[in-house]
């Protein structure tokens, strides 16, 4: 016979991983805990399960190292550093870490890539996406930037017009039919997403634009 605390566990082991939980089976590299942690914080927070294999089998956590690499990650690989809460569970005999992360709304959470460059990165479905630099300046100047005024010129004009031809389009797409040199183009493609004519939407194959 199962406690009640046990049952509900289980269970939420059962809903699988998706936008606000994520498994791990082991810490091998607390720059990959980070990359979760940054994700979940960036998008709506989320439950991160040490020592769960990806199909919800339980194999428990090796040692305590495991525990100060997943601080690490937090203290150490996070910019700005993120705060969590933890539980460690006994379940089959086996110990299981639960942390909670919230989402971060001051400024974006960075992590290093494979690379060991900063990267701040969403949560889309059940994996983290690295965002690009178009995401990251639209945030900032959305957080920082009040009363955010654009002066209309034919190139604004040439990249909205674009929208009417087709719906959805790639950064790539954008690069190839435009006409307009990348640096400008990302200039005019920040300024329109920040004032609300364009929004960017993650997909599993990167992000996508379309007019408002």
């Amino acid at each position: 016979m199962i406690s009640p605390e046990e049952y509900n566990f289980l269970k939420r082991l059962r809903q699988g991983e998706g936008l606000q939980q994520d498994f791990k089976y082991a810490v091998n590299d607390s720059r990959k805990i980070a990359r979760s942690l940054s994700a979940f914080a960036n998008t709506e927070g989320g439950t991160l399960f040490i020592g769960v294999k990806d199909d919800g089998t339980i194999k428990g956590i090796r040692s305590e190292e495991e525990i100060y690499m997943v601080e690490a990650a937090a203290t150490m690989y996070c910019r700005p550093e993120l705060e969590f809460t933890s539980v460690l569970w006994k379940i089959q005999g086996q110990e299981i870490l639960e942390l909670t992360i919230e989402k971060y709304t001051k400024e974006l959470v960075f992590a290093p890539d494979e690379n060991d460059r900063w990267k701040a990165y969403l949560r889309f479905e059940d994996s983290n996406h690295p965002v690009n630099d178009i995401y990251v300046q639209v945030q900032k100047r959305k957080k920082h930037d009040k009363g955010i005024q654009i002066k209309m010129d034919d190139h604004y004009r040439e990249l909205l017009n674009m929208f009417d031809r087709k719906r959805n389009l790639t950064w790539k797409e954008m690069v190839k039919n435009s006409g307009i040199y990348r640096q400008k183009l990302k200039k005019i493609l920040v300024d329109v997403i920040s004032v609300d004519l364009v929004e960017m939407k993650l997909t599993r194959d990167g992000f996508v634009y379309r007019a408002r």
